[in-house]
């Protein structure tokens, strides 16, 4: 059977299953994924009953489906050319696996151009995934072995290190590298290579031949050595699981050595389906498992000069010498303890931005991400964070807590790790509010944490998101017209139990830009005492918008030079850019 899942006409997937079951819903498991956390984890399921014919079960009753505009009872069966219908995504179903289903595709000359324009070198042979391998008693003994070992390695990272080591062993290569993306569908993420023992950033030569054979086309390739291109022999193939390829692996000739044969070859398409098979698990566990190296997931923080780190570290020492220094003149005078007291305090805050604020920020394609912080002289309580979600959607959360000293920094605290949890398990902005809300109540500080999370899709803009308390969020349009999102709930969260949270949603559109501001923001202060404020802010964001981010802080900072004083702020500042270009 052939699925192919659309939304607003562009094609998310297009899948091809041999057999049943076919598991549909908004769980990144499932292997028809709906990218939409207001649906059910499994909305239904395919499969085919011993007639042949295939049937669609729901999950649930109360779900809404349609196939070709009738209403789908629990169990019906599915012809071919059938289009269901769940929410805004529509499966267009071609039972016989056939390819007449009204999807765009490449035709054979695109095909044919696309080959041409990414050949391979001279001699090369390619193996394609269906041919049969055939490997030595022993390889299949060691290889039985390293399949033992892999499933005892929890994180990614060690997984592919341990996977080239692997390669070079049983090879006896010179060079192995691999490439890596978090679906099976995009441009590389993580690369890493290996060259007689070092570790390098090197990347094989004809790479985007090799990713169009291998990611493209499953094709597994040998290269013949040709001493006149100065060309080594090497392997590459895809690391190919049961949701689809997630990258590749290569590995190249010593100097010294005689060209690979085609057992080598067998050899390492052996070793990558393992590696690919748990690859695919520590990717649907979850983003913890990713490793902190994936280059083109991941992008450096866009920071004012000083930079944050930099300058909270400053901050710090300088308010713990601050403390000192009055202890040590007064050490029995309430005074001088209280005032020793306050700069202790908001150095835990510091301690906890320093280590839970996000060093970086995944990159997703067709957009550009920008985090400006700068930490406050007198107060501080700003935390910022950034995840791809195991299903794809991109989440941005600033949060601020406001209260005694000690428990701010508690209340940052849990709420990263309430962002971080509720991301894996797919919760959606109202869910992670009201989940913050219950957690700040705890801390009888009352109303102590404001909270802004952002959850979107970024194939196609669409986001819900849900604010509490005074901070501020904003999309700023291709005409550089803002227009400013309404809060769910206009006070901070912890005076009571927060028993329900408006849901919201909007969406960004190419061009525009979304902006999270904090508290300390608005409240900037000039030489003067005159205080910045929230729409002269956002108006001149909106002068300064459709730049890079980066180009964003700059022109900000030096539109408003006054408020943003070389001594800092009083308040910590923090400001969430996101651009869809």
């Amino acid at each position: 059977m052939r699925v192919v899942l659309l939304e607003d006409d562009q094609v998310l997937c297009d899948q091809l299953f041999h057999d049943g079951p076919i598991l549909v819903g908004a769980e990144a498991a499932m292997h028809v994924h709906l990218p939409d956390m207001a649906l059910p984890l499994q909305v239904a399921k395919m499969v085919a009953a011993h007639t042949g014919q295939w049937m669609i079960e729901l999950a649930d009753a109360q779900i809404q489906a349609t196939i070709n505009g009738r209403v789908v009872g629990e169990r019906c069966p599915i012809y071919n050319g059938d289009v269901l219908e769940i929410g805004r995504f529509r499966l267009k179903i071609a039972v016989d696996g056939g390819f007449d289903l009204g999807v765009k595709g490449r035709s054979s000359l695109e095909e044919l151009a696309r080959i041409k324009e990414f050949p391979l070198p001279p001699g090369s042979e390619v193996r394609r995934p269906q041919e049969p391998l055939s490997l030595a008693p022993e390889q299949v003994l060691r290889n039985t072995q390293f399949t033992a070992e892999l499933l005892r390695l929890g994180d990614i990272e060690t997984l592919m290190r341990r996977a080239l080591d692997a390669l070079v062993e049983s090879l006896n290569a010179g060079t192995a590298w691999y490439g890596l993306r978090r679906r099976p569908t995009g441009e590389l993420g993580s690369m890493e290579c290996i060259v007689d023992g070092v570790l390098t950033g090197q990347e094989p030569q004809g790479l985007a031949s090799l990713e169009f054979r291998c990611l493209e086309r499953s094709q597994s390739i040998l290269i013949a050595r040709k001493k006149s291109m100065n060309q080594q022999s090497a392997l590459a193939v895809p690391l190919e699981a049961k949701r689809g390829c997630f990258g590749l692996l290569y590995v190249e000739a010593k100097a010294d050595e005689r060209r690979f044969q085609m057992a080598s070859l067998d050899q390492m398409m052996a070793i990558a389906t393992v590696v690919a098979l748990r690859l695919e698990e520590l990717l649907l566990a979850g983003d913890n498992a990713v490793p902190p190296n994936l280059a083109d997931e991941e992008i450096e923080l866009a920071m004012q000069v000083p930079p944050a780190e930099k300058a909270a570290a400053n901050i710090l020492a300088e308010q713990e010498v601050a403390a000192l220094s009055c202890t040590k003149a007064d050490s029995d005078s309430p005074i001088a303890i209280a005032a020793a007291a306050a700069p202790s305090q908001l150095s835990q805050i510091r301690c906890v931005q320093l280590l839970l604020n996000t060093k970086r920020v995944p990159r997703w394609s067709g957009y550009e991400v920008g985090i400006h912080f700068q930490p406050g002289r007198a107060a501080g309580g700003d935390i910022y964070d950034a995840m791809t979600m195991p299903n794809g959607l991109a989440s941005l959360l600033l949060a601020n807590a406001h209260s005694a000293r000690e428990q701010s920094a508690v209340a940052l605290a849990e709420a990263r790790s309430a962002f971080r949890v509720g991301g894996l398990h797919g919760d959606p902005p109202h869910t992670l509010l009201k989940e913050l809300g219950w957690l700040a109540e705890d801390l009888d500080g009352g109303p102590i944490l404001a909270a802004a999370n952002v959850l979107l899709n970024p194939k196609t803009g669409a986001f819900q998101f849900a604010i509490a308390g005074p901070l501020a969020l904003a999309v700023i349009g291709a005409n550089r017209q803002a227009r400013k999102l309404t809060a769910s709930i206009p006070t901070r969260l912890g005076g009571s139990k927060t028993s329900d949270v408006p849901r919201s949603a909007e969406r960004l559109r190419k061009g525009e830009t979304l902006v999270l501001l904090s508290p300390g923001c608005e409240a900037m202060q000039d030489s003067t005492g005159a205080v910045l404020g929230q729409e002269r802010l956002i108006e001149v964001l909106a002068k300064v918008a459709g730049n890079p981010p980066s180009d964003m802080f700059d022109d900000l900072t030096a539109e408003l030079a006054g408020f943003f004083k070389q001594s800092g702020p009083k308040d910590d500042i923090c400001l969430v850019v996101l651009r869809r270009t």
